[in-house]
Protein backbone atom coordinates (compact mmCIF):
# COMPACT_ATOMS: atom_id res chain seq x y z
CA UNK A 1 0.00 0.00 0.00
CA UNK A 2 1.29 3.58 -0.79
CA UNK A 3 0.43 6.88 -0.27
CA UNK A 4 1.89 9.98 -1.02
CA UNK A 5 3.73 12.49 1.11
CA UNK A 6 2.30 13.28 4.35
CA UNK A 7 2.63 17.57 4.30
CA UNK A 8 0.81 17.81 7.84
CA UNK A 9 2.98 15.90 9.58
CA UNK A 10 6.55 17.76 8.32
CA UNK A 11 4.58 20.87 8.71
CA UNK A 12 3.89 20.18 12.35
CA UNK A 13 7.27 18.54 12.48
CA UNK A 14 8.81 22.20 11.36
CA UNK A 15 6.68 23.74 13.81
CA UNK A 16 7.87 21.89 16.75
CA UNK A 17 11.71 22.43 15.58
CA UNK A 18 10.83 26.01 15.99
CA UNK A 19 9.30 25.98 19.15
CA UNK A 20 11.90 23.93 20.36
CA UNK A 21 14.53 26.03 18.68
CA UNK A 22 13.37 29.17 20.57
CA UNK A 23 13.00 27.35 23.70
CA UNK A 24 16.28 25.78 23.40
CA UNK A 25 18.16 28.91 22.62
CA UNK A 26 16.54 30.73 25.78
CA UNK A 27 17.72 28.01 27.76
CA UNK A 28 21.00 27.58 26.46
CA UNK A 29 21.70 31.37 26.83
CA UNK A 30 22.06 31.08 30.62
CA UNK A 31 23.08 27.71 30.56
CA UNK A 32 26.70 26.86 31.86
CA UNK A 33 26.88 23.21 31.79
CA UNK A 34 28.94 21.42 34.49
CA UNK A 35 28.65 18.26 33.54
CA UNK A 36 29.77 16.38 36.88
CA UNK A 37 28.64 12.85 37.84
CA UNK A 38 28.86 12.27 41.60
CA UNK A 39 28.30 9.32 44.00
CA UNK A 40 27.64 9.87 47.87
CA UNK A 41 29.38 7.25 49.58
CA UNK A 42 29.40 7.44 53.41
CA UNK A 43 27.44 10.24 53.94
CA UNK A 44 29.60 12.54 51.64
CA UNK A 45 28.83 13.38 47.84
CA UNK A 46 32.14 12.60 45.61
CA UNK A 47 33.12 13.78 42.40
CA UNK A 48 33.37 10.52 39.70
CA UNK A 49 32.96 11.71 36.47
CA UNK A 50 33.85 15.37 35.00
CA UNK A 51 32.58 15.24 31.03
CA UNK A 52 34.86 16.78 28.03
CA UNK A 53 34.07 20.49 27.37
CA UNK A 54 32.07 20.85 30.10
CA UNK A 55 32.29 23.68 32.67
CA UNK A 56 33.91 21.62 35.19
CA UNK A 57 36.69 20.77 32.75
CA UNK A 58 37.54 24.16 32.59
CA UNK A 59 37.88 24.47 36.59
CA UNK A 60 40.05 23.44 39.06
CA UNK A 61 37.87 19.89 40.24
CA UNK A 62 38.93 16.42 39.78
CA UNK A 63 37.71 13.16 40.53
CA UNK A 64 37.91 12.57 43.80
CA UNK A 65 37.27 15.74 44.92
CA UNK A 66 33.99 15.54 47.84
CA UNK A 67 31.51 17.92 47.15
CA UNK A 68 30.50 20.35 49.67
CA UNK A 69 27.93 23.02 48.41
CA UNK A 70 26.39 23.50 44.84
CA UNK A 71 24.97 27.49 44.71
CA UNK A 72 25.43 26.87 48.66
CA UNK A 73 22.77 24.47 49.12
CA UNK A 74 23.43 21.19 50.22
CA UNK A 75 24.49 18.84 47.00
CA UNK A 76 21.22 16.21 48.03
CA UNK A 77 18.80 19.37 47.88
CA UNK A 78 19.65 19.60 43.92
CA UNK A 79 17.11 18.26 42.15
CA UNK A 80 19.82 17.08 39.55
CA UNK A 81 21.99 15.44 41.84
CA UNK A 82 18.79 13.82 43.93
CA UNK A 83 17.28 12.70 40.44
CA UNK A 84 20.50 12.14 38.18
CA UNK A 85 23.39 12.17 39.93
CA UNK A 86 24.72 14.84 37.64
CA UNK A 87 25.84 18.60 38.52
CA UNK A 88 24.17 20.00 35.78
CA UNK A 89 24.13 23.94 36.49
CA UNK A 90 25.47 25.99 38.92
CA UNK A 91 26.90 29.18 39.28
CA UNK A 92 29.31 28.70 42.41
CA UNK A 93 30.65 25.13 43.44
CA UNK A 94 32.50 24.38 47.22
CA UNK A 95 34.73 21.08 47.09
CA UNK A 96 36.97 20.01 49.69
CA UNK A 97 40.82 18.71 48.60
CA UNK A 98 42.85 17.21 50.79
CA UNK A 99 41.45 18.58 53.72
CA UNK A 100 41.53 22.67 52.03
CA UNK A 101 37.95 24.01 51.57
CA UNK A 102 37.61 25.87 47.87
CA UNK A 103 35.28 27.99 46.47
CA UNK A 104 35.02 27.88 42.98
CA UNK A 105 32.82 30.11 40.72
CA UNK A 106 31.87 29.02 36.91
CA UNK A 107 30.78 31.69 33.86
CA UNK A 108 28.49 31.08 31.76
CA UNK A 109 29.45 29.38 28.29
CA UNK A 110 26.55 29.09 25.84
CA UNK A 111 26.75 27.48 22.44
CA UNK A 112 24.48 29.93 20.62
CA UNK A 113 26.09 30.06 17.47
CA UNK A 114 26.66 26.33 16.72
CA UNK A 115 23.40 25.67 18.22
CA UNK A 116 22.42 28.14 15.29
CA UNK A 117 24.49 25.87 12.94
CA UNK A 118 22.83 22.70 14.04
CA UNK A 119 19.43 24.19 13.69
CA UNK A 120 19.61 25.33 10.11
CA UNK A 121 21.16 21.78 9.06
CA UNK A 122 18.05 19.92 10.89
CA UNK A 123 15.70 21.85 9.07
CA UNK A 124 17.46 21.35 5.79
CA UNK A 125 17.72 17.47 6.61
CA UNK A 126 13.78 17.95 6.31
CA UNK A 127 13.61 19.86 3.03
CA UNK A 128 16.48 17.72 2.03
CA UNK A 129 14.00 14.49 3.12
CA UNK A 130 10.77 16.16 1.59
CA UNK A 131 12.59 16.97 -1.59
CA UNK A 132 13.69 12.84 -2.16
CA UNK A 133 10.25 12.17 -1.31
CA UNK A 134 7.91 14.66 -3.33
CA UNK A 135 4.62 14.00 -4.73
CA UNK A 136 5.66 10.19 -4.89
CA UNK A 137 3.69 7.68 -4.00
CA UNK A 138 5.22 6.01 -1.15
CA UNK A 139 5.97 2.28 -0.02
CA UNK A 140 6.12 0.86 3.37
CA UNK A 141 9.92 1.30 3.58
CA UNK A 142 10.02 4.68 2.14
CA UNK A 143 7.59 5.82 5.15
CA UNK A 144 10.21 4.46 8.02
CA UNK A 145 12.84 5.93 6.08
CA UNK A 146 10.64 9.49 6.68
CA UNK A 147 9.83 9.01 10.20
CA UNK A 148 13.37 8.10 10.73
CA UNK A 149 14.83 11.39 9.21
CA UNK A 150 12.50 13.24 10.92
CA UNK A 151 13.19 11.55 13.91
CA UNK A 152 16.79 12.49 13.32
CA UNK A 153 16.24 16.14 12.83
CA UNK A 154 14.57 16.79 15.72
CA UNK A 155 17.44 14.71 17.68
CA UNK A 156 19.89 17.51 15.95
CA UNK A 157 18.06 20.15 17.00
CA UNK A 158 18.73 18.57 20.68
CA UNK A 159 21.85 17.35 20.41
CA UNK A 160 24.27 20.87 22.18
CA UNK A 161 21.15 21.11 24.94
CA UNK A 162 21.38 17.57 25.54
CA UNK A 163 25.59 17.72 25.64
CA UNK A 164 24.38 21.06 28.14
CA UNK A 165 22.51 18.87 30.39
CA UNK A 166 19.27 20.53 29.35
CA UNK A 167 16.90 18.50 30.43
CA UNK A 168 14.31 18.14 27.72
CA UNK A 169 17.05 18.01 25.24
CA UNK A 170 18.64 14.61 26.87
CA UNK A 171 15.09 13.25 27.16
CA UNK A 172 14.41 14.13 23.36
CA UNK A 173 18.34 12.30 22.37
CA UNK A 174 18.01 9.22 24.60
CA UNK A 175 14.34 8.80 22.99
CA UNK A 176 15.95 9.29 19.77
CA UNK A 177 18.98 6.56 20.49
CA UNK A 178 16.76 4.20 21.63
CA UNK A 179 14.29 4.42 18.62
CA UNK A 180 17.80 3.36 16.48
CA UNK A 181 17.68 -0.16 16.42
CA UNK A 182 13.63 -0.67 15.83
CA UNK A 183 13.88 2.01 13.02
CA UNK A 184 17.21 0.44 11.66
CA UNK A 185 15.13 -3.13 11.61
CA UNK A 186 11.80 -2.07 9.89
CA UNK A 187 14.16 -0.84 6.83
CA UNK A 188 17.14 -3.59 6.66
CA UNK A 189 15.28 -6.75 7.46
CA UNK A 190 11.63 -6.37 8.18
CA UNK A 191 8.77 -3.92 8.75
CA UNK A 192 6.99 -6.96 10.90
CA UNK A 193 7.47 -7.91 14.69
CA UNK A 194 8.04 -11.57 13.94
CA UNK A 195 10.61 -12.61 15.77
CA UNK A 196 12.09 -12.01 19.00
CA UNK A 197 14.95 -9.31 18.19
CA UNK A 198 11.74 -8.01 17.03
CA UNK A 199 10.12 -7.84 19.74
CA UNK A 200 13.37 -7.23 22.11
CA UNK A 201 14.02 -3.73 19.83
CA UNK A 202 10.10 -2.76 20.49
CA UNK A 203 10.49 -3.28 23.93
CA UNK A 204 13.50 -1.05 24.02
CA UNK A 205 12.07 1.66 22.14
CA UNK A 206 9.39 2.07 24.18
CA UNK A 207 10.38 1.45 27.93
CA UNK A 208 14.08 2.89 27.62
CA UNK A 209 12.78 6.56 27.38
CA UNK A 210 10.01 6.10 29.71
CA UNK A 211 12.28 5.32 32.42
CA UNK A 212 14.80 7.92 31.53
CA UNK A 213 11.56 10.59 32.05
CA UNK A 214 10.65 8.35 35.25
CA UNK A 215 13.92 8.44 36.69
CA UNK A 216 13.90 12.67 36.05
CA UNK A 217 10.78 13.13 37.54
CA UNK A 218 11.88 11.60 40.57
CA UNK A 219 9.24 8.94 39.95
CA UNK A 220 11.71 6.13 40.47
CA UNK A 221 14.60 5.91 43.53
CA UNK A 222 18.35 7.31 42.38
CA UNK A 223 19.79 4.10 42.55
CA UNK A 224 23.29 3.96 40.73
CA UNK A 225 22.60 0.95 38.83
CA UNK A 226 19.89 2.35 37.30
CA UNK A 227 21.25 6.12 36.98
CA UNK A 228 24.39 4.64 35.24
CA UNK A 229 22.21 2.46 33.10
CA UNK A 230 20.21 5.56 31.86
CA UNK A 231 23.03 8.02 31.61
CA UNK A 232 26.05 5.32 30.27
CA UNK A 233 25.67 2.15 28.50
CA UNK A 234 21.69 1.76 28.51
CA UNK A 235 21.01 4.69 26.49
CA UNK A 236 24.68 4.36 24.19
CA UNK A 237 26.29 0.83 24.38
CA UNK A 238 23.19 -0.86 23.94
CA UNK A 239 21.64 0.57 20.63
CA UNK A 240 24.79 -0.27 19.19
CA UNK A 241 24.58 -3.95 20.45
CA UNK A 242 21.42 -4.37 19.11
CA UNK A 243 21.95 -2.56 15.52
CA UNK A 244 24.33 -4.69 15.41
CA UNK A 245 22.30 -7.78 16.08
CA UNK A 246 20.09 -7.01 13.52
CA UNK A 247 22.38 -6.43 11.04
CA UNK A 248 23.41 -10.14 11.45
CA UNK A 249 19.63 -11.14 12.07
CA UNK A 250 19.10 -10.07 8.28
CA UNK A 251 21.89 -12.16 7.28
CA UNK A 252 20.62 -15.17 8.98
CA UNK A 253 17.20 -14.72 7.30
CA UNK A 254 18.79 -14.90 3.67
CA UNK A 255 17.45 -11.34 3.57
CA UNK A 256 17.68 -10.60 -0.24
CA UNK A 257 20.45 -7.69 -0.77
CA UNK A 258 21.84 -5.91 -3.43
CA UNK A 259 24.30 -4.19 -1.48
CA UNK A 260 27.25 -5.73 0.52
CA UNK A 261 28.09 -2.99 2.27
CA UNK A 262 28.28 -3.72 5.84
CA UNK A 263 26.07 -1.31 7.98
CA UNK A 264 26.77 -2.37 11.38
CA UNK A 265 30.55 -2.09 10.90
CA UNK A 266 30.16 1.52 9.72
CA UNK A 267 28.31 2.17 12.50
CA UNK A 268 30.40 0.47 14.84
CA UNK A 269 33.50 2.41 13.71
CA UNK A 270 31.49 5.57 13.33
CA UNK A 271 31.00 5.35 17.74
CA UNK A 272 34.95 5.01 18.33
CA UNK A 273 35.59 8.75 18.57
CA UNK A 274 32.28 8.97 21.04
CA UNK A 275 33.40 6.06 23.35
CA UNK A 276 36.98 6.98 23.34
CA UNK A 277 37.25 10.30 23.19
CA UNK A 278 33.80 11.84 25.31
CA UNK A 279 31.81 9.21 26.55
CA UNK A 280 34.69 6.72 28.54
CA UNK A 281 37.86 8.75 27.21
CA UNK A 282 41.42 7.61 28.18
CA UNK A 283 43.83 9.69 29.73
CA UNK A 284 45.45 9.70 26.54
CA UNK A 285 44.72 10.83 23.83
CA UNK A 286 42.64 14.52 24.89
CA UNK A 287 38.62 14.47 25.16
CA UNK A 288 36.95 16.17 22.71
CA UNK A 289 33.47 18.37 22.87
CA UNK A 290 30.56 15.68 22.60
CA UNK A 291 29.25 17.51 19.37
CA UNK A 292 32.48 17.13 17.46
CA UNK A 293 32.14 12.93 18.09
CA UNK A 294 28.49 12.52 17.90
CA UNK A 295 28.61 14.07 14.73
CA UNK A 296 30.30 10.87 13.49
CA UNK A 297 26.93 9.50 13.11
CA UNK A 298 25.99 11.13 10.05
CA UNK A 299 28.62 8.75 8.22
CA UNK A 300 26.40 5.41 8.77
CA UNK A 301 23.26 7.53 8.05
CA UNK A 302 24.53 9.13 4.90
CA UNK A 303 25.51 5.04 4.27
CA UNK A 304 21.83 3.84 4.92
CA UNK A 305 20.39 6.24 2.64
CA UNK A 306 22.70 4.61 0.06
CA UNK A 307 21.68 0.96 0.90
CA UNK A 308 18.22 1.32 1.20
CA UNK A 309 18.68 3.25 -2.30
CA UNK A 310 20.49 0.36 -3.54
CA UNK A 311 18.10 -2.30 -2.05
CA UNK A 312 15.27 -0.87 -3.67
CA UNK A 313 13.45 0.08 -0.42
CA UNK A 314 13.40 3.16 -1.40
CA UNK A 315 12.92 3.71 -4.86
CA UNK A 316 15.27 7.34 -6.67
CA UNK A 317 16.19 8.32 -9.40
CA UNK A 318 19.95 8.22 -7.76
CA UNK A 319 20.19 4.24 -9.32
CA UNK A 320 19.22 5.58 -12.81
CA UNK A 321 20.97 9.48 -12.99
CA UNK A 322 24.70 9.46 -13.20
CA UNK A 323 24.17 13.61 -11.28
CA UNK A 324 22.52 11.85 -8.49
CA UNK A 325 25.08 9.23 -7.83
CA UNK A 326 27.86 12.04 -8.26
CA UNK A 327 26.04 14.36 -6.07
CA UNK A 328 25.63 11.30 -3.35
CA UNK A 329 29.30 11.09 -3.04
CA UNK A 330 30.62 14.41 -3.15
CA UNK A 331 28.02 14.58 0.06
CA UNK A 332 29.80 11.82 1.27
CA UNK A 333 33.41 12.71 0.76
CA UNK A 334 32.72 15.84 2.24
CA UNK A 335 31.05 14.69 5.59
CA UNK A 336 34.20 12.69 6.01
CA UNK A 337 36.59 15.00 5.07
CA UNK A 338 34.94 17.85 7.61
CA UNK A 339 34.76 15.49 10.46
CA UNK A 340 38.36 14.00 10.22
CA UNK A 341 39.98 17.52 9.91
CA UNK A 342 37.80 18.54 12.99
CA UNK A 343 39.14 15.19 14.74
CA UNK A 344 42.38 16.00 14.27
CA UNK A 345 42.42 19.30 16.34
CA UNK A 346 44.73 18.42 19.63
CA UNK A 347 45.58 14.85 18.12
CA UNK A 348 48.32 13.20 16.53
CA UNK A 349 48.65 12.90 13.05
CA UNK A 350 49.23 9.05 13.13
CA UNK A 351 46.26 8.22 15.34
CA UNK A 352 43.89 10.74 13.24
CA UNK A 353 45.57 9.06 9.94
CA UNK A 354 44.63 5.50 11.78
CA UNK A 355 41.47 6.22 12.36
CA UNK A 356 40.73 7.69 9.11
CA UNK A 357 41.65 4.51 7.43
CA UNK A 358 39.56 2.50 9.44
CA UNK A 359 36.92 4.73 8.86
CA UNK A 360 37.32 4.41 4.94
CA UNK A 361 37.95 0.94 5.17
CA UNK A 362 34.36 0.39 6.40
CA UNK A 363 32.45 2.78 4.09
CA UNK A 364 35.08 1.35 0.87
CA UNK A 365 32.17 -0.72 -0.37
CA UNK A 366 29.47 1.87 -0.53
CA UNK A 367 32.21 4.42 -3.16
CA UNK A 368 32.59 0.29 -4.85
CA UNK A 369 28.85 0.32 -5.53
CA UNK A 370 28.52 3.90 -6.13
CA UNK A 371 31.50 4.07 -8.79
CA UNK A 372 30.32 0.47 -10.20
CA UNK A 373 26.68 2.33 -10.68
CA UNK A 374 28.40 5.24 -12.36
CA UNK A 375 30.12 2.60 -15.03
CA UNK A 376 26.95 1.31 -15.81
CA UNK A 377 25.93 4.79 -16.45
CA UNK A 378 27.94 5.13 -18.93
CA UNK A 379 28.12 1.49 -20.40
CA UNK A 380 24.47 1.75 -21.21
CA UNK A 381 25.00 5.59 -22.34
CA UNK A 382 27.61 4.39 -24.77
CA UNK A 383 24.97 1.24 -25.74
CA UNK A 384 22.72 3.57 -26.37
CA UNK A 385 24.65 6.20 -28.17
CA UNK A 386 25.99 3.33 -30.83
CA UNK A 387 22.58 2.19 -31.18
CA UNK A 388 21.20 5.92 -31.90
CA UNK A 389 24.29 5.90 -34.60
CA UNK A 390 23.27 2.59 -35.81
CA UNK A 391 19.58 3.40 -36.37
CA UNK A 392 20.21 6.93 -37.92
CA UNK A 393 22.70 4.89 -40.04
CA UNK A 394 19.59 2.90 -41.37
CA UNK A 395 17.50 5.51 -41.58
CA UNK A 396 19.98 8.02 -44.05
CA UNK A 397 19.91 4.58 -46.07
CA UNK A 398 16.66 4.08 -46.18
CA UNK A 399 15.86 7.44 -47.48
CA UNK A 400 18.91 7.78 -49.43
CA UNK A 401 17.75 4.62 -51.62
CA UNK A 402 13.91 5.70 -51.43
CA UNK A 403 14.89 9.47 -52.54
CA UNK A 404 17.25 8.09 -55.11
CA UNK A 405 16.79 4.08 -56.55
CA UNK A 406 13.27 3.36 -56.20
CA UNK A 407 12.11 6.55 -57.58
CA UNK A 408 14.42 6.06 -60.78
CA UNK A 409 12.78 2.30 -61.02
CA UNK A 410 9.58 4.01 -60.16
CA UNK A 411 10.35 6.61 -63.76
CA UNK A 412 11.64 3.76 -65.73
CA UNK A 413 8.56 1.72 -64.89
CA UNK A 414 6.75 4.62 -66.30
CA UNK A 415 8.74 4.69 -69.46
CA UNK A 416 7.98 1.36 -70.24
CA UNK A 417 4.38 1.22 -69.52
CA UNK A 418 4.11 4.81 -71.98
CA UNK A 419 7.07 3.22 -74.90
CA UNK A 420 6.27 1.77 -77.87
CA UNK A 421 8.28 -0.32 -79.97
CA UNK A 422 9.53 2.17 -81.98
CA UNK A 423 10.42 4.86 -79.12
CA UNK A 424 13.38 5.64 -78.46
CA UNK A 425 15.28 3.69 -75.06
CA UNK A 426 17.89 5.86 -74.64
CA UNK A 427 16.55 7.87 -72.31
CA UNK A 428 15.81 4.51 -70.31
CA UNK A 429 19.01 3.74 -70.64
CA UNK A 430 20.55 6.65 -69.34
CA UNK A 431 18.40 6.45 -66.27
CA UNK A 432 19.95 2.69 -65.77
CA UNK A 433 22.82 3.95 -65.61
CA UNK A 434 22.50 6.98 -63.79
CA UNK A 435 20.97 4.36 -60.76
CA UNK A 436 23.49 2.22 -61.48
CA UNK A 437 26.15 4.97 -60.67
CA UNK A 438 23.88 5.92 -57.47
CA UNK A 439 23.64 2.42 -55.79
CA UNK A 440 27.12 2.01 -56.44
CA UNK A 441 28.17 5.42 -54.80
CA UNK A 442 25.72 4.57 -51.70
CA UNK A 443 27.66 1.41 -51.54
CA UNK A 444 31.40 3.05 -51.00
CA UNK A 445 29.49 5.37 -48.86
CA UNK A 446 27.95 2.29 -46.78
CA UNK A 447 31.38 0.23 -46.55
CA UNK A 448 33.99 0.86 -49.56
CA UNK A 449 34.99 -2.14 -50.99
CA UNK A 450 38.05 -0.87 -53.02
CA UNK A 451 40.15 -0.72 -49.70
CA UNK A 452 41.22 -4.05 -49.78
CA UNK A 453 42.60 -3.46 -54.13
CA UNK A 454 43.91 -0.40 -53.78
CA UNK A 455 44.89 0.60 -50.47
CA UNK A 456 43.36 2.86 -48.04
CA UNK A 457 45.77 5.83 -49.38
CA UNK A 458 44.51 5.22 -52.66
CA UNK A 459 40.92 4.56 -52.06
CA UNK A 460 41.27 8.35 -50.09
CA UNK A 461 42.39 9.58 -53.77
CA UNK A 462 39.91 8.05 -55.79
CA UNK A 463 37.17 9.21 -53.47
CA UNK A 464 38.28 12.73 -53.49
CA UNK A 465 38.55 12.42 -57.49
CA UNK A 466 35.19 11.34 -57.42
CA UNK A 467 34.04 14.12 -54.51
CA UNK A 468 36.02 16.60 -56.93
CA UNK A 469 33.94 16.20 -60.17
CA UNK A 470 30.47 15.83 -58.41
CA UNK A 471 30.82 18.98 -56.15
CA UNK A 472 32.32 22.28 -56.28
CA UNK A 473 35.45 21.95 -54.14
CA UNK A 474 39.17 21.64 -54.57
CA UNK A 475 40.73 19.15 -52.53
CA UNK A 476 44.63 18.17 -51.38
CA UNK A 477 45.71 15.26 -49.85
CA UNK A 478 48.57 14.65 -48.18
CA UNK A 479 49.84 11.44 -46.68
CA UNK A 480 53.04 11.64 -44.58
CA UNK A 481 52.23 8.47 -42.62
CA UNK A 482 55.14 6.04 -44.13
CA UNK A 483 53.05 3.82 -45.59
CA UNK A 484 51.07 3.42 -41.79
CA UNK A 485 48.19 4.58 -43.29
CA UNK A 486 47.91 1.45 -45.59
CA UNK A 487 48.60 -0.91 -42.66
CA UNK A 488 45.19 -0.19 -40.80
CA UNK A 489 42.99 -2.65 -39.92
CA UNK A 490 40.10 -3.26 -41.97
CA UNK A 491 37.39 -1.58 -39.43
CA UNK A 492 40.04 1.17 -39.18
CA UNK A 493 40.34 1.41 -42.71
CA UNK A 494 37.02 1.57 -43.42
CA UNK A 495 36.05 4.00 -40.58
CA UNK A 496 39.02 6.61 -41.89
CA UNK A 497 37.30 6.28 -45.52
CA UNK A 498 33.63 6.84 -44.56
CA UNK A 499 34.61 9.73 -42.02
CA UNK A 500 36.89 11.42 -44.45
CA UNK A 501 34.01 11.56 -47.09
CA UNK A 502 31.33 12.52 -44.46
CA UNK A 503 33.85 15.51 -43.60
CA UNK A 504 34.19 17.14 -46.97
CA UNK A 505 30.47 16.39 -47.93
CA UNK A 506 29.95 18.46 -45.01
CA UNK A 507 32.48 21.21 -45.83
CA UNK A 508 30.98 21.93 -49.49
CA UNK A 509 27.14 21.34 -48.44
CA UNK A 510 26.84 22.97 -45.03
CA UNK A 511 29.82 25.27 -44.79
CA UNK A 512 29.54 26.74 -48.26
CA UNK A 513 33.78 25.48 -48.31
CA UNK A 514 35.22 25.44 -51.98
CA UNK A 515 38.96 24.75 -50.65
CA UNK A 516 40.16 21.60 -48.38
CA UNK A 517 43.35 20.13 -47.13
CA UNK A 518 43.46 16.48 -46.14
CA UNK A 519 46.86 15.93 -44.16
CA UNK A 520 48.16 12.55 -42.77
CA UNK A 521 50.91 12.29 -39.85
CA UNK A 522 52.09 9.85 -37.46
CA UNK A 523 53.64 8.82 -34.18
CA UNK A 524 54.55 5.58 -32.77
CA UNK A 525 50.98 4.85 -31.67
CA UNK A 526 48.89 7.05 -33.28
CA UNK A 527 48.04 8.25 -36.71
CA UNK A 528 46.25 12.06 -37.18
CA UNK A 529 44.07 12.54 -39.65
CA UNK A 530 43.17 16.51 -40.48
CA UNK A 531 40.94 18.05 -42.67
CA UNK A 532 40.85 21.88 -42.93
CA UNK A 533 38.50 23.62 -45.47
CA UNK A 534 37.81 27.29 -45.79
CA UNK A 535 34.37 27.54 -44.88
CA UNK A 536 32.28 28.20 -42.30
CA UNK A 537 31.24 25.73 -39.37
CA UNK A 538 28.00 24.96 -38.93
CA UNK A 539 27.06 23.26 -35.54
CA UNK A 540 23.67 21.51 -37.10
CA UNK A 541 26.31 20.12 -39.21
CA UNK A 542 27.36 17.38 -36.56
CA UNK A 543 24.61 15.67 -36.76
CA UNK A 544 23.30 16.24 -40.22
CA UNK A 545 23.73 13.59 -43.19
CA UNK A 546 24.15 10.03 -42.35
CA UNK A 547 27.48 9.66 -41.04
CA UNK A 548 27.78 13.12 -39.20
CA UNK A 549 30.21 14.59 -36.61
CA UNK A 550 28.49 13.40 -33.70
CA UNK A 551 28.23 9.53 -35.24
CA UNK A 552 32.19 10.06 -36.13
CA UNK A 553 33.48 10.63 -32.62
CA UNK A 554 31.05 8.10 -31.41
CA UNK A 555 33.02 5.31 -32.91
CA UNK A 556 35.74 6.95 -32.68
CA UNK A 557 35.70 6.80 -29.05
CA UNK A 558 34.87 3.36 -29.66
CA UNK A 559 38.08 2.33 -31.07
CA UNK A 560 40.07 4.52 -28.53
CA UNK A 561 40.56 7.76 -30.39
CA UNK A 562 39.72 10.90 -30.21
CA UNK A 563 38.31 14.09 -32.43
CA UNK A 564 38.96 17.95 -31.83
CA UNK A 565 37.39 20.31 -33.59
CA UNK A 566 38.63 23.61 -34.14
CA UNK A 567 36.24 26.75 -36.07
CA UNK A 568 39.16 29.57 -36.18
CA UNK A 569 40.72 30.66 -38.35
CA UNK A 570 39.48 27.64 -40.55
CA UNK A 571 37.90 25.01 -39.92
CA UNK A 572 39.73 22.27 -38.76
CA UNK A 573 38.61 19.07 -38.19
CA UNK A 574 41.56 16.19 -36.44
CA UNK A 575 41.27 12.62 -35.94
CA UNK A 576 43.51 10.64 -33.72
CA UNK A 577 43.67 6.22 -34.26
CA UNK A 578 45.46 4.22 -32.54
CA UNK A 579 47.60 1.89 -33.66
CA UNK A 580 45.73 -1.55 -33.55
CA UNK A 581 48.39 -4.45 -33.06
CA UNK A 582 47.97 -7.73 -35.31
CA UNK A 583 46.50 -9.10 -32.60
CA UNK A 584 43.75 -6.83 -31.84
CA UNK A 585 43.44 -5.81 -35.74
CA UNK A 586 42.38 -9.70 -36.30
CA UNK A 587 39.57 -9.34 -33.33
CA UNK A 588 36.00 -8.60 -34.43
CA UNK A 589 34.85 -5.65 -35.73
CA UNK A 590 32.21 -3.72 -33.36
CA UNK A 591 30.71 -1.99 -35.96
CA UNK A 592 29.50 -4.96 -38.47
Amino acid sequence: MTKQINWYKWIFAGLVMVSLGIYFTIALRHSANIGISVRQQHGQWIITRILSHSAGDNISVAVGDQLLQIDGNDPGKVSSVQRMLLVNHASKLTILRDGHQQVISLASHPFLSTYWILLAVSLSVILITVLILFWRRQSLQERHFENFMLFFAIALVALIPSSQGIILGRIILVAFLSLIPMMVRKMLVSPKINSFLGWLTLIYTYLNPLLYIAFVLGWLPAWYWLADYLNDWGSFFLPLVLVILVFLEGIQKGQERVSRVNFSLIFLTSLIPLYLLYLYPLKWPPQHSFLNVAAFLLVPIICLLHILIVNRSLSNSYRRVRGYAQGYLLVLTTTIMALIINLGRGLPLWLVTAYALMLMIAVAPVYQEVFALIAGFDSRHQRLELFDAVENEREQVALTIHDTAIQNLILMKKQFERASPEDNHQKLLDTMDDLIHELRDLCNRVYPMLISDLGVANTIRQMIDHLQQTWPIEIQFQDHSGGQLDQLSDRQANFVLRSLQEMLINSVKHGQANQAWVQVTRNQKSLTITCQDNGTFQKHSQTSGHYGLTTIKQKLNLLGGSLVIQTYPRTEIAMMIPLESEEESNGKDRFN
